[in-house]
């Protein structure tokens, strides 16, 4: 072989060899590379602890709701006296996002936990008041968690994101627009399009603070002797807070049934209209039964006018009106009907603030009461009461703190 010959077998056999050790570190970065693709985009475990007799309902709306969001659902055994302790910080799995934990055991409230996988720092701690429905209850109770784990989810998939980023992983996705509850919460310009997988449901709005509630009602009271039992019917509204004993405002008008009380000479056709002012606070506070009470003021504004059978129009005086002060207290029961209205049943009491009467006198000098209302007058009423703005009647309900 001449000199030449042998140093282009020995160029060939040099190249040949750098192509092999390129191959081989490529084979052997490769599996690496996709590794840690399919950890970022691996799914992440949510560890749900239970506790009460409505378990398996949450459970079963839990992991529909977390199935949503591309999660997978852990079920564990109940925690123990102290459902608190299950919020330490413990050595979770790498695939951990966050353990939920809620307890049942209480039939008026309900305490949500969550505590992120990451940091192990709680991010969730609620104590919220029981439903009537149990299905209702299970499904604001889901929404709770699912509202505290989607910031969990978002920060992961930026995270997942990032690290593909870095290590040159490229791979198409579906892009589609911009949710508007999306864009607020990461600040995105509104034209802009992000990945499909990044997108997760808006969270579900908290219960208001607030809320105004309506009752159309009818019922029963007393007003004047000898009127006996005087029908009436009208509507509360009132504004009220959906925290600790519910504070309320309330208003409302009555039409009382007009009435007529005298004797067989002379008698007073009696009209009324009823408005109300009163302050509340609900003394009981159960998932199938609450308890307010009332105090405020009120007036009647009052038509009298006399009428007889027997004696000439002349002999008779003009109708008057007159306003009526009261004190007024009262009790109302609600029970519910469904999540949204309630039944609700008052007894109270109105205390009239004036001394009035309506007389006859005769011509012999001789006087007699034709209409002397009562100054104590009982009154029951019977009404659906439904919130028109915020919060449910018997939606969650925040502990007192």
């Amino acid at each position: 072989m001449t000199r030449g010959a042998w140093r282009v077998a020995r160029a060939v056999r040099l190249a040949l060899a750098i192509g092999v050790a390129v191959l081989e570190s490529a084979r052997q970065e490769r599996p690496a590379s996709a590794q840690l693709g399919a950890s970022a985009r691996a799914r992440r475990t949510v560890e749900v602890r239970v506790a009460g007799r409505d378990g398996s309902r949450l459970e079963d709306s839990l992991r529909e709701l977390l199935g949503r969001l591309a999660l997978l659902m852990e079920s564990r055994q109940s925690f123990g006296s102290e459902p608190e302790r299950a919020a330490t910080p413990g050595t979770w799995g790498p695939s951990l996002l966050a353990r939920v934990t809620v307890d049942l055991r209480d039939p008026a409230r309900a305490v949500v936990s969550v505590v992120d996988g990451a940091t192990g720092s709680v991010s969730l701690h609620r104590t919220v008041g029981r439903n009537a429905s149990a299905s209702v209850e299970s499904e604001e109770l889901a929404h709770i968690v699912q509202a505290a784990l989607e910031p969990m989810l978002l920060r992961e998939r930026d995270v997942a994101l990032e690290v593909e980023a870095q290590a040159g992983i490229s791979a198409p996705t579906a892009t589609v627009p911009v949710s508007p509850a999306l864009l607020a919460s990461r600040r995105l310009n509104p034209t802009s399009h992000v990945p499909l997988d990044v997108l997760v449901p808006p969270a579900p709005s908290l219960p208001s603070a607030w809320a105004l509630e309506l009752s159309p009602e009818a019922g029963v009271s007393s007003y004047a002797r000898g009127a006996g039992v005087i029908a009436r019917m009208g509507c509360d509204i009132g504004l009220v807070h959906r925290r600790g004993l519910r504070p309320s405002i309330h208003g409302s008008a009555h039409y009382v049934v007009p009435f007529e009380v005298g004797s067989e000479v002379v008698r007073a056709h009696v009209s009324v209209s009823a408005f109300r002012a009163a302050v509340a606070l609900e003394l009981i506070q159960r998932a199938s039964f609450a308890l307010d009470v009332a105090a405020g003021v009120g007036v009647d504004a009052l038509t009298v006018e006399p009428r007889s059978d027997v004696l000439p129009v002349g002999r008779l005086a003009a109708a008057t009106s007159r306003l009526d002060p009261l004190a007024l207290t009262k009790a109302v029961a609600h029970i519910p009907l469904t999540r949204g209205t309630a039944l609700s049943l008052s007894v109270g009491a109105d205390i009239d603030l004036a001394s009035r009467r309506w007389i006859v006198a005769s011509d012999r000098g001789l006087v007699s009461d034709v209409f002397l209302p009562s100054r104590i007058r009982l009154m029951t009423m019977l009404g659906i009461t439904f919130a028109a703005l915020g919060d449910a009647v018997f939606g969650p309900r925040e502990a007192a703190p």
